[in-house]
């Protein structure tokens, strides 16, 4: 199955936001289409509060104790509008369709183009990720410039990048937002409390370093086009996935997966990611040996930007940690590997217990056990190959995610 790439590409600009009355102040026109689809947002506010509340009272809960925060920063955002087949990039790009209307959709690119250069930067399989890196790191005022073939024939077009403007949004559901920390995070920060991790630039891959995007931050899912992450100094688990094209990594894409690690963050420094291809181990992809998440830049940075409201749930990710440690001894069994048959996989349900208690490693363990792997033969021996390539997908980071955890646990 063919992995696509949707390309609604935006970036932010940082802003200093400031709290007033404006409840008082005189509402400012708008059109009557904007109107319209306001008053339906509000709708739909209370349409889903009104689920919210059934669901709450069925399980119990006082809905007059109820708190709910949402606290999104200014943003300017700019989308191309464009779904392109990335995976295949021997002669670019493909245009696999368009949002009507959209920015691209009215520059005279049709389905099925084919997009050969981005910015002077050739599409090909060598430099597929420098060439999204170039639609993914556009600058206000810009123009992007596209070499395409349609119908045969090579033209360019050339885009002027002009974002638009997204306000602030901040919605309070309750009566004791008060006690909510997520109005800090579009507060206007302390030049001296942050640092930020950066994916801006193409890492040197001459050194084997390659582009990567960022997953999550301390659990919270982020943007793949976002490229600037402002953050509290201390440390973070950052889940980071690899764009290495590297022409000896051959690869399933329907089990490479991201990897977590431990960033320190230092107020006024830059940390810039990339993801190290380990050439010694370019067969090892099953297990993901063949890379790792780096950082490979540091520099001093005054703060500037919204400081990112996250904040790690440890218990949520041992439980995390239990969940995989019980995949991987139900592989082990499944598999009937030598740590089955000498009863050292035994260890991996003793690992369960320490994470969340002795009383539910067998919850943990039978749900695992549930799972069944997708094969035409469930039985026999490609059964216990199927079993073993899980059990090495599982168990490879188990090792790392628990020194992770132990990193956390300690004080920064």
């Amino acid at each position: 199955m063919k992995l696509f790439s949707i390309l609604l590409l935006s970036f932010v600009f940082s802003l200093v936001l400031t709290s007033s009355g404006y409840a008082a102040a005189q509402e400012p026109e708008y059109s009557k289409e904007s109107k319209q689809l306001l008053m339906e947002m509000e709708q739909q506010i209370k349409a889903t509060m009104f689920s919210v509340s059934k669901l709450e009272r069925k399980a119990g809960n006082e809905m007059s104790d109820f708190s709910y925060s949402v606290a999104i920063p200014a943003e300017h955002q700019f989308r191309l509008g464009l779904v392109l087949d990335t995976q295949n990039p021997k002669s670019g790009f493909q245009v696999l369709s368009m949002t009507p209307q959209g920015i691209a959709a009215k520059t005279g690119l049709l389905v099925d183009d084919q997009i050969t250069a981005i910015n002077a930067m050739p599409v090909n399989e060598q430099t597929s990720a420098q060439a999204i890196s170039q639609l993914t790191q556009l600058n206000s005022s810009q123009v992007l410039t596209l070499e395409v073939i349609s119908n045969g024939k090579t033209k360019q077009i050339q885009i002027p990048v002009t974002p638009e403007y997204i306000p602030a949004i901040n919605l309070s559901i309750g009566t004791k937002i008060a006690e909510l920390t997520a109005v800090n995070s579009t507060s206007a920060i302390n030049k001296n409390s942050c640092g930020e991790i950066s994916l801006f630039m193409t890492p040197p891959q001459t050194k084997d370093l390659y582009p990567a995007y960022i997953v999550s931050i301390d659990g919270q899912n982020m943007r793949q086009s976002k490229e600037k992450f402002v953050l509290k100094p201390g440390k973070h688990l950052i889940k980071v996935h690899e764009l290495i094209t590297d022409p000896r990594v051959k690869r399933s894409k329907g089990i490479v997966s991201a990897k977590e690690f431990i960033v320190t963050i230092e107020a006024n420094k830059s940390y810039r990611l990339a993801a190290e291809f380990i050439k010694e181990h370019r067969l090892k992809t099953v297990s993901q040996q063949y890379w790792q998440p780096k950082v490979w830049h540091v520099s001093e940075k005054q703060c500037s930007g919204t400081v990112l409201d996250a904040e790690l749930n440890v218990n949520e990710l041992r439980e995390d940690i239990a969940v995989q440690a019980a995949k991987c001894y139900d592989a082990h069994i499944k598999a009937r590997t030598d740590l089955s048959k000498t009863g050292e996989a035994e260890k991996y349900k003793e690992l369960i217990g320490e994470l969340i208690g002795k009383g539910n490693i067998n919850k943990y363990v039978n749900s695992a056990s549930d799972i069944k792997i997708k094969s035409s033969y469930i039985t026999g021996f490609s059964h216990v190959v199927g079993e073993a390539k899980r059990g090495r997908r599982y168990c490879s980071d188990l090792d790392q995610r628990l020194a992770n955890l132990n990193q956390l646990l300690t004080n920064n």
